[in-house]
Parts: C-alpha cells; sequence; structure tokens
C-alpha cells in the first residue's frame, strides 16, 4: 500500500517549535520512502520523521532532509507494529520568508497479525463460509 501526507511549514518556523503533520499507516513494514521537495525552497526547509518518539527517518539522529526542486527516493526495511500506527512528518525553515509544503509518500507491506503469529488464514472465494 502506499500512503501520501504534505506537510505545510509557514515561514519562519523554527525547531523549537516545528510544523507537524500525522501520517497514518497500517500495520506493516514500510519498504519505501519519498520526499518531494518542490522548487523554490532553496535549501530552507527542514523535515524529520519520527515512529512514535524516535526519529525515524534519517536514521542518524539529528539529522535531516532538505533540498530544492528534490526527489529523495530509498529503499527501507522499518516496522510499523505498534500503536499508533503512525510516522510523525516535522519540518522548520527558519530562514524562509514564505509557506513551503513538503510530500511524504510511504511504501508499506501490510502484514496481518494472525500470520505473523504463525497461524495459517486460508482465502476462501466469495461466497464460502
Amino acid at each position: 500500500m502506499s500512503y501520501s501526507e504534505t506537510l505545510v511549514i509557514p515561514a519562519g518556523t523554527t525547531r523549537v517549535s516545528p510544523a507537524t503533520k500525522v501520517l497514518n499507516l497500517a500495520y506493516g513494514t514500510i519498504n519505501e520512502v519519498i520526499i518531494i521537495i518542490p522548487a523554490g525552497q532553496a535549501g530552507l526547509t527542514r523535515i524529520q520523521m519520527y515512529y512514535h518518539e524516535s526519529q525515524a527517518f534519517p536514521r542518524n539522529m539529528g539529522a535531516y532532509y532538505s533540498g530544492d526542486d528534490t526527489i529523495i527516493t530509498f529503499p527501507a526495511r522499518y516496522p510499523i507494529h505498534s500503536e499508533p500506527l503512525e510516522l510523525v512528518l516535522v519540518g522548520w525553515a527558519p530562514s524562509a520568508t514564505l509557506a513551503h509544503s513538503i510530500v511524504v509518500e510511504v511504501g508499506l507491506v501490510e502484514e496481518s497479525l494472525l500470520a505473523l503469529s504463525g497461524f495459517i488464514v486460508p482465502v476462501l472465494p466469495e461466497g464460502v463460509l
């Protein structure tokens, strides 16, 4: 499944009081991340993604993504296995004089709780009980 959200970062937003947006997900494993930073941002915007209270992307603590007319894409293997099933997008742009948007798209392989527990769940044809 694919999930997408747009984070709007108002002009002058600081790292201490960042803009945030929740990207709701399903139970599974993130297998791809795409970050779209439109033209005109001149490297002034910064974005990080958190799962629960831990920085999920980029993986090195304190780092962030930035750019201008940039698409950042990479494979991932990041489990989303406990509530809340969401990434929190966090962004700031203290030197920006205009609001900017960053789009985050996440590919996620959904996993059945029963399949993970070792049970085999048959898929029956429609109408068969």
